[in-house]
């Protein structure tokens, strides 16, 4: 149910499961659940119970032994410090840790997850694109060798979300690598990897400018989304139909679809985004000449993004608030 995004009845498996091992006095067992319910959680967005899961798990199997298991566990809660509670530090460290428990074991899927996770964070936290895209492509070479095709999906995706960001001239690799990922995921029928392929999709076609294509692809990712119960995600896909609306002058329908994004975000503790949310209603409130308000919501996104030690979001908000004051006449303090 994890493989094919269908994280609701995952997680009521695991709790099911891990009552009968718990019956049983099976910690290890416990342990393999409790990993389960925590990723179940991750993935639809609720970081907190994904925590106290995964926390539980990681104590069972310092317990009861398992280098490879413990070493799963590290990784998810590595995500979880990483997507859910944008603590990169804590995150990176877990990541190490398990990469060297794996490479103790001589487990080569464990250690290219490891590659995957640390070339996330090297790309969202530490801008460092070249290094991120290394990694990602050792993982590939090793899904590759032992014929893991979700992993080599995952690889391929990452790639093509660096290349999508990159103004280098590298839009079309990073499409071609997009949609590799998406054929391989449709072939395995994974739900999320097809949703998360078309949303980076969507996504490139919006930095190049091409609304038109990238509303499809949004639209289509945010019904694979909810159907599988993936709230981070399915913020994630509003948030993005909004910038498309507002870049086609539809105020209202951009922001309508910024706010129910934000609403999401702030229901699953998903900080990052509210950091970078309220800077596009900003920009909306700022083209529907709504200056007071516009100021507020960047000041807002500014003291989010500070918080979190976000550079590229404080800029952006830093720019909203100058745009904000030099629209209410204000040269003064927008040049502050």
């Amino acid at each position: 149910k994890l493989a094919t995004g269908e994280y609701a009845d995952a997680a009521r498996l695991a709790e099911r499961a891990r009552a009968a091992h718990r019956a049983l006095g099976d910690a290890r067992g416990q342990a393999v659940c409790l990993t389960q319910l925590g990723t179940a959680h991750f993935r639809q967005g609720n970081g907190d119970a994904a925590l106290q899961a995964l926390k539980r798990a990681r104590t069972l199997w310092r317990q009861h032994g398992s280098a490879s298991g413990l070493a799963e566990t590290l990784v998810a809660l590595g995500q979880v410090e990483f997507f859910s509670r944008a603590d990169y530090d804590a995150a990176l460290a877990l990541f190490d840790r398990a990469q060297a428990r794996f490479a103790a074991a001589g487990d080569l899927h464990g250690q290219a997850k490891c590659l995957l996770n640390v070339g996330n964070v090297l790309y969202y936290d530490l801008g460092r694109h070249d290094e991120a895209v290394s990694r990602y492509r050792q993982a590939l070479e090793v899904f590759r060798a032992i014929g893991d095709r979700q992993g080599e999906a995952f690889a391929l995706h990452n790639v093509g979300n660096v290349y999508r960001t990159l103004s280098l001239g590298r839009h079309r690799e990073g499409l071609d690598h997009l949609r590799r990922a998406h054929d391989l995921c449709i072939e395995m029928d994974d739900a999320f990897g097809v949703a998360l392929s078309l949303q980076v999709q969507g996504r490139l076609h919006l930095s190049l400018g091409d609304h038109e294509s990238a509303r499809p692809l949004l639209e289509r990712a945010l019904a694979l989304f909810r159907q599988i119960g993936d709230r981070d995600e399915e913020a994630s896909c509003l948030h993005f139909l909004g910038v498309v609306q507002r870049a086609r002058a539809r105020h209202d329908e951009a922001l309508a679809l910024l706010r129910q994004a934000e609403a999401i975000s702030r229901e699953t503790g998903d900080r990052r985004a509210l950091a970078y949310g309220p800077v596009e209603q900003g920009e909306t409130r700022c083209a529907q000449g709504a200056w007071r308000e516009a100021l507020d919501l960047f000041q807002r996104a500014l003291d989010q993004a500070r918080a979190l030690s976000l550079d590229g979001e404080q800029v952006d908000a830093l720019t909203g608030l100058a745009k904000a004051h030099l629209g209410l006449g204000q040269a003064a303090e927008a040049l502050a």
